[in-house]
């Protein structure tokens, strides 16, 4: 299959040259049902070019699309590629958020719906809600659209795409239309635009997300119908869909999980979609194994996706061939490489131009020899197999020096029915534990649901984590009877979610403090995972054989261990150590002739006190050897 086109305008404008009576979309809009054909989508975008035109709005400019509405978002995009216009999209309604929007990018107009019309500082407003009759000559506006699409090419930039804010604030991702062009190829799956009846694109993934905009250029390079509901994201109606028939589904893991609750679930062998539904393509984060295969069971072909806005995509599986827990296959376009600490490296041919406005994180994002620096934990097999682990800004290392990333872990987690929130903890700690909130309906009264969330605590916990390296296990929660603060649980651009884990253990000390074995607070109900106390007891055992005796310089202290490792110890402690000092250890036991340590004092406190080993090498050496295997 062919692109038709080095550029997202030219691929909309050979498909309505080619097929200008092919219907471009079908949308549910509450009760009615709206099609246009390619030729009067034409005319509209037409219309939209020329109204930027009139406003002295010309190739590079920049301006904001303003609505959270598919349709209108599909004819400003496509009217600003035709233009060379640089768009950038906004979901808020925060009209302080657009303002300053407008001077981050110094934005010439806004295009939004009637109704988001406000006071945008003086910038012209350009309207569409795509409820007027298109009027004009189709032929003639197909012909103007394909003189203004052969002024622009594969490095023409295209738009601006925000990042979702995960690690900080939202970055504007300089986006060529190449990129576009080479997604059309890679998502294709062969699939011809002449044939009849043409594929259906079901457009519910937010055109703020790079999810959105990859579906609308795959469809436009294959002549596509869209197919769109009245409402997008989570918010679309699963009945709407059906009724739409879509033969190609893109969607983010937790808009599918909207899709299948509210049917209830699905009986095996049952469509989600609708009985043409063929593809379905996941990616924007970690997959949802079990979903997936209830879809691959179904019959429709599952592709994982794995990339970012800022160089694309670097793998998927190939149709057919997906399988839980794989993200993708490396594509034959792209150098993949790991550093030493497991972080994912990455270049292809379509890398971003950069972070607009802001030279200093495109300079750190990049290593020396051009490769974009992922943030990723992955593991990428011999041959091309690409596994993630979460991301390494959110990883840690536990006392025995195990390293846990928590995401994948609470993705899982948080893929349960009767949680609304998941946070765990663990750095520098000996095991892992969280923080749960669960669904308003199980919330209040912590005492009296005990039982019940006991029960599914033990049930579906236990079963994620029985799944689970034994490091990587949840021992402890603490079930919470209100939602976790913005401060430590804050969810972020296209539905992410960004957990600060330093903030939760400040902000709950005394909690934190219960699962490691302090007292619950007052409304705090806390619950053994299943296997924890076998953990624990385990823990008690090893206490009889490792003892050390401290030297802090003021004194020396007999102390016994929860957890020895070959990077570090938790001690047991009746008082805490003064900090800021090195601290020798000597081995007593097991073994009645000792071995002095140097060690680093990590944190201490009521509970005990974390150090790690500094050295000499061939004391660590020493250890090493008398550690259990």
């Amino acid at each position: 299959m062919t692109s038709n086109g080095d550029s997202v305008a030219a691929m909309f404008v050979s498909a309505a040259r080619a097929y200008p009576d092919r219907t471009f979309l079908r949308w549910c809009r509450g009760d009615e049902r709206i099609t246009w054909s390619y030729a009067d989508a034409a005319v509209r975008i037409e219309a939209l070019a020329t109204r930027l035109d009139e406003l002295g709005i010309t190739a590079g400019d920049h301006v904001v699309v303003h609505t959270a509405e598919m349709v209108p978002s599909i004819v400003f995009d496509l009217a600003c590629a035709c233009a060379g216009v640089v768009f950038t999209p906004l979901e808020t309604t925060s009209l302080p958020a657009v303002l300053d929007l407008c001077v981050r990018i110094d934005a010439r107009a806004v295009l939004t719906t009637p109704d988001r019309i406000g006071p945008y500082d003086g910038r012209p407003i350009v309207a569409e809600d795509g409820r007027a009759a298109s009027t004009g000559d189709p032929a003639l506006a197909i012909a103007r659209l394909g003189e203004r699409a052969r002024r622009r090419d594969g490095d023409t930039t295209y738009m601006l795409q925000p990042t979702s804010g995960t690690t900080g604030g939202s970055k504007l991702v300089i986006r060529r239309h190449a990129a576009f062009v080479r997604i059309a190829r890679v998502l294709g799956f062969g699939l011809e635009r002449a044939s009849e009846p043409p594929s259906r694109f079901l457009m519910v993934a937010a055109m703020t997300h790079g999810m959105g905009q990859y579906l609308l250029s795959v469809a436009m390079s294959l002549a596509a119908e869209l197919c769109v509901t009245t409402r997008i994201d989570v918010d679309a109606d699963i009945h709407e869909i059906r009724w739409l028939d879509p033969t190609y589904c893109c969607l983010t893991p937790r808009v599918l999980r909207s899709l299948v609750r509210q049917l209830g679930g699905v009986g095996h062998g049952e469509r989600i979609f609708g009985p043409s539904a063929r593809f379905l393509v996941s990616g924007g984060a970690a997959p949802d194994n079990d979903l997936l295969t209830t879809a691959e069971r179904s019959g429709m072909i599952v592709v994982n996706t794995y990339g970012a806005s800022e160089f694309s995509l670097v793998a998927i599986t190939r149709p057919g061939h997906w399988r839980p827990d794989l993200v993708g296959h490396m594509l034959d376009d792209v150098t993949l490489r790991v550093t030493d600490d497991g972080e994912l490296e990455a270049r292809t041919p379509v890398m971003m131009r950069g972070y607009h406005g802001a030279d200093d994180l495109t300079r750190a994002a990049f290593t020396d020899d051009g490769f974009y620096r992922t943030g990723d934990r992955v593991t990428l097999g011999p041959d091309g197999e690409l596994r993630y682990h979460g991301r390494l800004v959110d990883s840690f290392n536990l006392f025995d020096g195990s390293h846990v990333a928590p995401g994948p872990i609470e993705d899982a987690v948080t893929r349960l029915p009767w949680i609304d929130q998941v946070l765990l903890l663990g750095d520098q700690r000996p095991y892992l534990t969280g923080f749960l909130v669960p669904h308003a309906a199980l919330r209040g009264a912590a005492a009296r649901r005990a039982s019940s969330l006991r029960r599914l605590v033990e049930r579906d916990l236990g079963r994620i984590c029985s799944a689970l390296d034994p490091s990587a296990r949840v021992r402890r929660v603490a079930v919470l009877d209100r939602a976790l603060p913005d401060a430590v649980h804050q969810v972020v651009g296209h539905g992410k979610v960004r957990r600060k884990r330093a903030a939760a253990a400040e902000l709950f000390a005394d909690t934190v403090e219960a699962l490691y074995g302090g007292m619950a607070p007052p409304g705090v109900l806390l619950i053994d995972v299943p296997g924890a106390a076998q953990e624990r007891r385990a823990s008690s055992r090893q206490r009889l054989v490792w003892l050390f005796r401290l030297d802090t310089g003021d004194e020396s202290i007999v102390a016994c261990t929860r957890d020895v490792s070959r990077s570090g110890a938790f001690l047991e402690l009746d008082g805490p150590i003064p900090p800021g000092r090195p601290i020798a250890v000597e081995v007593i036991a097991p073994e009645s002739q000792g071995f002095v340590l140097d060690a680093a004092l990590v944190r201490c406190d009521a509970s005990g006190c974390a150090i790690r080993w500094t050295g000499p090498a061939a004391a660590l050496a020493e250890l090493t050897r008398r550690l259990p295997p």
